[in-house]
């Protein structure tokens, strides 16, 4: 395992029963493509459905039609309530959350490693 390391800002959302205005991965250095985003469900009751693209409204649809039964998404991902998750995420990409009630805040950080 690697060590992780931050290469971007700590950026932040709540994600809700509608999925509000993204936050925009950005790496430094820019030059890195794909780095690794650790997304993180600060909520201790509400699991989080994470999706991102290449506008605020593409991130929004992903992670609206990902928590749709059957979805086939491929730029989404399930966020346990209380936990992590390392995912690449291309630098620029947009990213934003919903939850199946309530609300839980997200952190998302771009960096290199593992966060264990």
């Amino acid at each position: 395992m690697t060590p992780w390391t931050p290469k971007g800002p700590l950026l932040t959302f709540t994600a809700a029963t509608t999925a509000p205005t993204s936050v925009q991965i950005l790496s430094n250095p820019t030059s890195e493509n794909a780095p690794v985003c650790m997304v993180t469900n600060t909520s201790s009751t509400v699991d989080v459905v994470v999706g991102w693209g290449n506008s605020d409204q593409e991130a929004k649809n992903n992670s609206t039609s990902a928590l749709a039964a059957g979805a086939s998404i491929v730029k989404a991902c399930y966020v346990l309530r209380g936990t992590q998750v390392t995912v690449g995420i291309p630098n620029g990409q947009y990213v934003t959350g919903i939850t199946a009630s309530s609300t839980a805040a997200v952190w998302v950080q771009a960096g290199q490693g593992d966060y264990s």
